[in-house]
């Protein structure tokens, strides 16, 4: 299956259309002040910015992977609608680069004004990652702009990489410590049509995990795994590592699948893609489940408290699932994608836009700790103690996740829809419209906040609505067959959908520890949490009833709807331990769950997802 791309596609309602909007007009421009107040910027300015004397002191040796993620985001910004103040980030950097790269086509400016003589010395020092950052965002400008200037750059920096790397094989190591240029070399092989870039990124790909990688990888580290190099790509059949390389690896395996018609490859992907989702994944579609090491950890080992969820990493589950929607038209890709863009990877930003997350708990527990020690929610998130992150910040030391999610979020529209021989496939149920020649499918919904949804298309022979698979019951005004989860509907006109959406009770799997007796809230795509600001008092004395009895209402403080259940709260007592026939006393309450996406909005308090049970009142 063909993907359509988001330039083809409009949102223009419903919590995504409202996410798109606040993306344009706020984040871009919260992520772009913040990055000028910390230097990360300065090296784009002019030559005499670049040099060593003048050069930032405090900047970490990516952060020109920043930048350029961000200015991607702008190049999809600009490339939906102008905008005169976006327009002059992309220059300001494509200027940049295109002045101070080196003549062999080399531009990082860590290491041109730190340790010109340490290039390629160390695979932990991420010149590879952040080359495949520039890459990506070359592409985007060039696909917004049809200015080449940053493309030629990139072009110069892809070969004189060959060269290192292929040609010379002169750098230190084999393959990034944190991949990405994998991918993006597959992105510059279908800008430019030059498929040495191609091989290049099948390359990288085939030389991870070899003999001589394995062997280099444990002299580094000791454990070759942290950065999927413990065997070779067709090998590798669970997920491993560091969660946002992993999900950017395998995002590049399935793209070598794909190109190359590899099925060695493609397997290898198929089954990494279910152990995470079956073993791996908490219920928001978070990934990355140990904070050391910010690494996929064992099955079923999924804490609440210390979840680690990187927003990066959501974002990047997410590129490895569209990925596999294409090269297998089924729809739990597509479910894959939904339940993390909802849950995971929304939650990584602000309603207003403006503050985000790197870790993304499940559990905040504010008993545990002294208001002293987080009161401060806007100091460095370096020298905020790990997983006391209890509000958004405006910026980290570590920036990966803000750029990130603006760029994610400004190209949403590339997710939503797909087409094979004639058939044109809904993934994803955004209020907007999609154009395609003079084909225009048009969806009309408040979806997932409500069930209904309203599809008026022209001019299409065939088309295929996803029925989600949390769906148990649903209505379709239209005859249809059913493929891989789609309600497939021949011919053009309008198509009515009605899902059945009630609020459900969601359990885990028996030997995830850390959910015996509890259970989670969903609705439709959902996932919903409480917060102690509506419950009073401690969460941990909250029980949800069996019976839920749920109610759902707009709460316009969240601009989403929220659902009071029947519960339970359990008497406070100086008891440590009592026997069976003990039993403490409970009083009946109305527990109100939010959405998880809009969790600390409104100020730190303690949060639960997973909620203890009570049967049978």
């Amino acid at each position: 299956m063909k993907n359509i791309g988001f330039s083809q596609v409009d949102i223009t309602g419903g919590i995504m259309g409202r996410r798109y909007k606040t993306n344009a007009e706020a984040t871009v421009f919260a992520v772009r002040d913040r990055f000028m107040e910390t230097g990360r910027v300065d090296p784009y300015y002019s030559d005499e910015s670049l040099r060593a004397e003048n050069y930032p002191k405090n900047l970490h040796i990516f952060y020109d992977s920043d930048v350029v993620k961000l200015v991607e985001g702008a190049a999809y910004i600009v490339q939906k609608k102008s905008d005169p103040e976006v327009e002059a980030l992309i220059k300001l950097v494509e200027e940049g680069v295109a002045r101070n790269q080196g003549e062999d086509g080399y531009f990082n400016s860590w290491f041109q004004n730190n340790d010109q003589d340490k290039r390629w010395t160390n695979r932990d020092w991420h010149e590879l990652y952040t080359a495949g950052h520039l890459i990506e965002c070359a592409v985007a400008v060039y696909e917004a702009t049809g200015r080449r200037t940053l493309l030629d750059c990139a072009c110069r920096f892809a070969d004189y990489i060959e060269k290192v790397f292929v040609t010379e094989k002169s750098a230190k190591f084999l393959t990034p410590g944190h991949e990405e240029i994998e991918l993006a070399l597959v992105r510059l092989y279908h800008a430019t049509g030059n498929k040495k870039y191609l091989e290049l990124a099948k390359y990288f790909v085939d030389a991870r995990g070899n003999k001589e990688e394995i062997e280099l990888a444990v002299k580094e580290r000791g454990i070759p795994s942290s950065i999927q190099a413990h065997l070779p790509a067709r090998k590798q059949f669970t997920a491993e590592g560091h969660a946002v390389r992993a999900c950017y690896f395998y995002s590049a395996m399935a793209d070598i699948a794909r190109e190359y018609g590899d099925d060695e490859l493609l397997t290898a992907c198929k089954t990494i893609f279910e152990d995470i989702i079956k073993r791996k994944q908490y219920i928001t579609g978070g990934v990355g489940q140990n904070h050391v090491g910010e690494r996929f950890d064992h099955p079923y080992l999924l804490p609440n408290e210390n979840a680690y969820n990187e927003t990066c990493a959501g974002i990047a589950f997410v590129m490895f699932a569209k990925r596999m929607l294409e090269l297998d038209t089924d729809s739990k890709y597509a479910d894959a994608i939904e339940l993390a863009i909802y849950n995971a990877i929304l939650s990584g930003v602000s309603l207003d836009g403006k503050a985000f997350f790197y870790e993304n708990p499940m559990e905040i527990n504010l008993d545990k700790y002294k208001m002293d020690d987080w009161v401060d929610t806007n100091i460095e998130y370096e020298k905020m103690p790990r997983m006391q992150q209890f509000e958004r910040q405006k910026v980290f030391a570590c920036a990966c996740c803000p750029p990130n999610v603006c760029r994610f979020f400004a190209s949403i529209g590339g997710y939503a829809y797909g087409k094979d021989e004639g058939s044109y496939y809904i993934h994803q149920y955004f209020n907007g419209q999609m154009t395609d020649g003079d084909v225009n499918i048009k969806v009309e919904t408040s979806y997932p906040a409500e069930n209904t949804v309203k599809i008026t298309a022209q001019n299409t022979k065939q088309v295929a609505v996803r029925i989600p698979g949390w769906c148990k019951k649903f209505s379709l005004d239209r005859r249809y067959t059913m493929h891989k989860g789609y309600a497939v509907i021949e011919g053009d006109g309008e198509i009515n959908i009605e899902f059945d959406m009630p609020a459900v009770l969601m359990t885990a799997h028996y030997r995830v520890n850390s959910d015996v007796g509890r259970v989670a809230l969903k609705r439709g795509p959902l996932v919903y949490c409480i917060e102690a600001m509506d419950n009073g008092g401690e969460l941990r004395s909250l029980y949800v009833s069996s019976k839920l009895n749920a109610e759902i209402s707009y709460n316009k403080e969240l601009d989403a709807y929220t659902i009071e259940t029947d519960g339970f709260r359990i008497e406070d007592s100086d008891k440590l331990y009592r026997t069976i026939d003990d039993q403490p006393k409970f009083t009946p309450t109305r527990i109100k769950y939010i959405p998880y996406f809009t969790f600390a909005n409104r100020g730190v308090t303690s949060m639960e997802v997973w909620v203890k049970l009570k049967r049978g009142e």
